[in-house]
């Protein structure tokens, strides 16, 4: 049976710019794109991406969000680095991140078994493979292996293009530019190995 955790057992590490110093610092780093994303898909200024988009709807939500996790007695943390995550992880049993992450491509080697994925897909036992069949339907696969499994790492990453486009990013609505069907990486990971 699981335990039961209290708030006073529970953190939040938050890993996104929450002051404008931050956010522009962020923007201006070629190593980071979260900032830098919000400002391009937002059409504004760094300093009008900030003040009009950022501030008040992602600094916004963090301050209510941190506010209520405070008052229900857990810890927040802002600012947290890949270090101090580990220190959140061994010091508490449930820690919250909040952050921004990329998707990574998919590539022919994450693909350890194209001909499996291809008969799951095929035989569309999962939301996921239901969803592939019409994408994977009238290919021709190759019949070696290696240029089979690039073939079906392309076709799952143009797969994810949509959804990837979509969540990428700060400035959106929950509405606008959502894709019919959201299909991440993670979804394909648990369905296909």
């Amino acid at each position: 049976m699981e335990p039961v955790l209290s708030p006073a057992s529970c953190a939040l590490a938050v890993a996104l710019p929450l002051s404008e110093d931050a956010f522009l610092r962020d923007a201006a780093d070629p190593g980071k794109d979260f900032a830098r994303s919000a400002i391009a898909r937002s059409q504004r200024t760094p300093a009008a991406a900030w003040r009009e988009i950022y501030a008040p709807k992602v600094v916004r939500l963090y301050e209510r969000i941190a506010a209520h996790a405070r008052g229900l007695g857990a810890t927040v943390v802002p600012g947290v680095t890949a270090a101090m995550l580990r220190e959140l992880l061994e010091a508490f049993p449930l820690v919250s991140l909040f952050a921004h992450s990329m998707s990574p491509p998919i590539v022919s080697a994450d693909v350890a078994a194209p001909r499996a994925i291809l008969d799951a897909v095929r035989a569309g036992e999962t939301i996921v493979a239901r969803h592939l069949r019409e994408t994977f339907a009238n290919r021709t696969w190759a019949s070696d292996e290696a240029t089979l499994a690039s073939q079906v790492a392309a076709a799952l990453d143009a797969a994810l293009a949509l959804t990837r486009a979509w969540t990428e990013t700060a400035v959106r609505s929950e509405r606008a530019g959502r894709p019919a069907r959201l299909l991440g990486r993670v979804m394909l990971e648990d369905s296909f190995g």
